[in-house]
């Protein structure tokens, strides 16, 4: 083994020795001097320095991880993540010989081994975004240490590739992830220029479509639906009530939030997950996934993914409300409220009151 081989190697295994030592400090609440004390080694060098500075800059790494956890905080993460997460922080900002794609890289490593099943997608997402802060790299909008994150314009933004939807106020204004979404610092406002479907228009298409299920699936013996978190869950509730009133049935109806399984955590902001319900084992049933708006087919594929990890159902359809094309994926609805031709810049918000068109400004 080379001298350069060894060094990697000795670091890869120092980091994982300070993950240890981080980790049973954050379980026990014990002083660093006690638990080395009680340690029959010292730890190695580089771990000892990473531990140090960890415990020494802990505020500051709180505070520059916890820009990426929108709607959520450091110390709601799972221990070992937030171990992690802290860590990889810590050699970002205070050790620029470590090349950024290493310390990503080994990062993910320890929490495939030591964590959850998303972690490593999870931390993956959140470090990049660090990254792209604190370090020169091609992804980042700004050089300086103090940057602001970074923010998408607001022609990037969607309902799709965001688990939080419109909430229409008496200013209109948009939630808070479509918000930081926005190109303007303090917000966007969305103003709605048409209304494409009334309230009576998505009752029909709901009762349609509650009659194509039972027709393409012959009954809903079999048939399970499933909203996507969140704009998919009351169409899913309501489409489940008609089907109950057609069949004479009482079909099992749950959510499902697939935010953990996008592939997308390294350009959108993280959002604190919502809830998820399967109500029955999934496996060999009809999963009929529900949602409002179908845009690039990511979200889409991202529940195809989580609902697989529940059990193997026999057949998996997609009914939607409304389809505004713009695909990225080859993913098409098999039941459809209404195909609405859209440009990028606008965007579509499905409620109680209808179907609105419009753009953020």
């Amino acid at each position: 083994m080379s001298d350069f081989d060894a060094g990697i190697s000795s670091r890869r295994e120092a980091r994982e020795e300070a993950l240890g030592l981080l980790y049973e400090l954050e379980v026990t609440g014990d002083p660093l001097q006690a638990a080395l004390a009680a340690k029959p080694l010292p730890p190695a060098d580089y771990a000892l320095q990473v531990i140090e500075g960890v415990i020494s800059d802990l505020a500051k790494l709180d505070e520059r991880i916890s820009v990426h956890l929108l709607d959520w905080t450091v110390d709601r993460l799972a221990v070992v993540d937030r171990v992690l997460a802290r860590m990889a922080t810590w050699e970002l900002c205070a050790c620029p010989d470590v090349p950024t794609g290493v310390v990503l890289s080994e990062a993910v490593e320890l929490a495939s081994q030591y964590s959850g099943e998303q972690s490593p997608r999870f931390l993956n997402g959140v470090l990049r975004a660090v990254a792209s802060e604190v370090r020169d790299t091609p992804s980042a909008q700004t050089k300086s240490r103090c940057s602001q994150p970074t923010r998408l314009l607001a022609s990037d933004v969607d309902h799709e590739t965001s688990p939080v939807r419109l909430e229409w106020t008496g200013a209109s204004r948009v939630a808070k992830r479509e918000r930081l979404l926005a190109s303007k610092p303090d917000g966007g406002v969305f103003k709605a220029s048409t209304q494409v479907m009334t309230a009576s228009d998505v009752k029909r298409a709901i009762q349609r479509m509650a009659h194509e299920i039972v027709e393409r699936n012959s009954g809903c013996d079999e048939v399970v639906i499933i909203g996507l978190q969140t704009g998919g869950v009351d169409l899913a509730e309501r489409l489940a009530n008609d089907i109950n009133e057609i069949e004479g049935a009482n079909i099992s109806v749950g959510s499902l939030d697939a935010t953990m399984h996008r592939d997308d955590f390294d350009l959108r902001p993280i959002t604190a997950e919502a809830a998820t319900v399967i109500p029955v084992d999934p496996t060999g049933k009809i999963i009929v996934l529900v949602d409002d708006v179908l845009y690039t087919g990511r979200t889409v594929r991202a529940a195809l993914d989580a609902i697989h990890s529940y059990g193997r159902p026999k057949a998996i359809q997609l009914a939607v409300m409304i389809d505004r094309g713009h695909r990225e994926l080859p993913i098409r609805p098999d039941f459809v409220g209404k195909n609405l031709p859209t440009r990028r810049a606008e965007m579509v918000d499905v409620s109680a009151s209808g179907v609105k068109l419009g753009e953020v400004s």
